[in-house]
């Protein structure tokens, strides 16, 4: 049985907090990344479907990268409301897509690739890892809030369990959203009147994304899997991902900023994942050889 993988990509707005181009303009490690992250799952686990906003699907067109999925949706992320602050849920869209889905799938982030086979798992849900969050600005005790609090009055009044980081995440079990869907149409309803951290523009949005799925997961008794043997710290910039990359998974994530701010560790990064391709999947590098000029290194 295949397990069907899916990117969401769009530029909504810029993220001037991380100082990092939107998807539309892409430095060649990027583009290797998104162009294994693809492969490797079609080769593991299935097809892989992209669903994406205008922005992102004429820079496809421009640079005839078709191949890289099996399915594309440009029209969902049209139907989005309008009337939401994308600065602050700049998470939302790629929610909104979850929300939307009708059989088992599993969402990958687009710098984020990995080896491993997860079609045969039968958890109802599977993730790379949980997040350590002892942190109070990484997930606020909003339930301590009096506006906010009876959002979670039926679920879990301590939001005592950790958050599930939504890097790669396989949803075998739907019913696990219907929850995470009520709650997080409240909460960006309200914190958008009455919240005011001052990291808002970055805890309000995966507060729901990341830290309500965790406590869902853990207090409605649904079966789970993680695929690194501990929780996982990733607001520690100052170590490698060792414990993600010993489990089969190799994501960029905040390393992007670094890699754009450093020329000579761009380089020698971009020629390693190059060089990774040419050894590991030369069929990868028969698609990606005609485009090393055309993006930046």
């Amino acid at each position: 049985m295949s397990l069907k993988g899916i990117h969401t990509i769009y530029s909504l707005n810029e993220r001037e907090r991380y100082d990092m181009p939107s998807y539309s303009r892409l430095f060649l490690f990027e583009f290797l990344y998104l162009a294994l992250s693809s492969h490797l799952w079609r080769q593991n686990n299935g097809p892989i479907k992209l669903v994406c906003d205008k922005n992102f699907y004429d820079f496809v067109k421009e640079n005839g990268l078709f191949w890289m999925w099996d399915e594309i949706d440009n029209t969902t992320i049209n139907s989005l409301p309008q009337d939401i602050d994308y600065k602050i849920f700049w998470t939302y869209p790629k929610m909104y897509v979850q929300f939307k889905q009708k059989e088992r799938f599993a969402v990958i982030d687009a710098d984020l690739y990995t080896t491993l086979d997860l079609k045969g798992f039968k958890e109802d849900i599977i993730y790379g890892h949980e997040e350590l969050d002892e942190l109070g600005t990484s997930y606020p005790f909003f339930h301590k809030d009096p506006s906010v609090n009876f959002l979670f009055k039926d679920l879990n009044p301590t939001l005592k369990h950790n958050a599930i980081n939504t890097c790669l995440v396989v949803y075998n079990n739907l019913d696990i959203l219907q929850g995470l869907e009520e709650i997080t149409e409240r909460f960006i309803r309200i914190s958008s009147e009455n919240l005011t951290h001052q990291d808002k523009e970055w805890v309000y949005t995966i507060f729901c994304e990341q830290k309500i799925l965790g406590n869902i997961v853990q207090d409605k008794n649904f079966t789970s899997r993680s695929l690194t043997e501990y929780p996982y710290d990733c607001n520690d910039y100052s170590k490698p991902y060792d414990i993600l990359d010993k489990s089969g998974i190799s994501h960029l994530w905040a390393g992007k900023r670094v890699l754009h701010q450093n020329p000579e560790l761009r380089y020698n990064f971009t020629t390693n994942t190059l060089n990774y391709i040419i050894n590991t999947y030369p069929e990868l590098y028969n698609k990606v050889e005609f485009y090393l000029k055309r993006f930046q290194i």
